[in-house]
């Protein structure tokens, strides 16, 4: 198969980061539009035409922007002449560029763990921690992938289902770890000791149950190609990863925009290369061609996010956790200014209560100083009456008084006339007597 003939069945090259200014105010901030073109006639075109459609859905949902404070973003021109050069090493030995492949996915899986693991103990970013934690045993099963790989004769047998048996069992635990990896977003993990000990149990589970021959389902039959569950497996995979991308942009307020697409993007060319490794029949078929190159890009903006930004900028990976720290703290404040704003208009509602009180209170303090007035008036009037009833009871005593008097003089005068009409009568008796004689 020629080069040429590879780029026309399937011209999904056109991947271009096109970087266009947007002028805010007097802060420049340059943003990234993502566009990918599907083109071609072959085989290609029917089964992925509708991930054209999804992406673009996805980044209008999403709204991914790189931006990273005025520096310029770009796929280096080297990296995008090394998938040619890959391309031109499958056709001379495709074990070889297999081989490529899987060791540059497997140097950024473990430098990804170096860098989260020695950066933890001034980092609280859980985030990466636990995805470093988790690409170190997906690095191991896929350098154990790659040495299983059909052609390279280190175990026995030389099959392929044992290969794509450890395939399954990388990318099974690559998507459910990035499935996982926010809810650490904004937890701290007190002991990641005990994370890379639960990895490490279920990785030598997975290993031994495939190593044992039986105990892991058959992924691929020589002869006939995938089975029912390696199929499947795929397509379940791509659920989890798009379950992981839409996790992912939840929390992606806690990610500066740069590093939140390239986690997008890695995501996704993931989806791409699963979606690819569905219809191969043979090891060594277009189809698997394609789903190591998706898989080399996948891992280049996974680099890109986890390992360049730490090295080249490692405030915005190292020390995330501030910025997660801000959004915390936005977050409080805004709830804090909600809250102010609520007393606030308490305390308004208030003051209108205490204001109608206080009218209130004024109107009865009208009313009750001029009941007290009226009070006084009738007490005064009260006052007057009961000093002329005073003086009526004085009168009355004087006049009982006089009339005692009177009646005394009375009594003494009634005496004093029986006394004379006693006298009386005795000198009528001796006048009687003596004109008798």
């Amino acid at each position: 198969m020629e080069l040429t003939d590879f780029w026309d069945d399937f011209r999904w090259v056109n991947l271009q980061l096109i970087m266009q200014l947007k002028s805010k105010d007097t802060i420049q901030k340059p943003k990234y539009h993502l566009t990918i073109i599907w083109g071609g006639n072959g085989f290609f075109s029917n089964p992925f035409s509708f991930m054209h459609k999804g992406f673009q859905s996805l980044m209008a949902r999403f709204k991914l922007n790189l931006t990273n404070d005025g520096k310029m973003r770009k796929i280096p021109f080297i990296f995008l002449l090394t998938l040619p050069a890959l391309y031109a090493t499958s056709l001379y030995n495709y074990v070889l560029f297999h081989f490529l492949v899987e060791i540059f996915s497997i140097i950024i899986a473990s430098c990804i763990f170096i860098i989260a693991w020695n950066s933890k103990s001034f980092s609280k970013n859980a985030f990466f921690l636990f995805l470093g934690i988790a690409y170190l045993f997906v690095g191991f099963d896929d350098l154990l992938h790659t040495l299983a790989y059909k052609g390279m004769d280190i175990f026995p047998g030389d099959n392929s289902n044992l290969a794509t048996q450890l395939w399954i069992a990388a990318r099974y635990t690559e998507c459910i770890s990035l499935l996982i990896a926010p809810f650490f977003v904004r937890r701290e993990i007190i002991r990641p000791d005990r994370v890379a000990t639960v990895y490490a149990f279920v990785t030598a589970l997975l290993v031994a149950a495939i190593f044992h021959g039986s105990m892991f389902p058959d992924c691929y039959v020589e002869g006939s190609g995938l089975t029912a569950f390696k199929r499947i497996s795929e397509i379940l995979i791509c659920l989890i990863l798009l379950g992981a991308g839409f996790h992912l942009s939840l929390y992606r307020k806690q990610f500066s925009t740069h590093i939140f697409t390239l986690m997008l993007l890695s995501i996704f060319l993931t989806i791409l290369a699963e979606l690819s490794f569905i219809f191969y029949i043979g090891v060594y078929d277009i189809s698997n061609l394609i789903g190591h190159l998706f898989k080399y890009l996948s891992f280049y903006f996974l680099y890109r996010a986890m390992v360049q930004t730490s090295l080249v900028e490692p405030y915005e990976i190292l020390f995330a956790d501030l910025k997660q720290r801000e959004s915390g703290m936005k977050e409080a404040i805004r709830k804090l200014q909600l809250e102010v704003d609520k007393r606030e208009r308490a305390q308004e509602r208030l003051f209108s209560v205490n204001a109608d009180l206080k009218e209130a209170k004024h109107q009865l303090d009208a009313h009750l100083s001029r009941a007290l007035h009226k009070r006084n008036e009738l007490a005064t009037k009260m006052s007057e009456i009961m000093l002329k009833k005073s003086d009526l009871a004085r009168y009355n005593n004087e006049i009982l008084n006089r009339l005692r008097i009177s009646e005394d003089q009375n009594n003494e005068l009634r005496k004093q006339l029986s006394y004379y009409f006693e006298m009386l009568k005795e000198t009528n008796s001796q006048l009687a007597g003596i004109y008798d004689d």
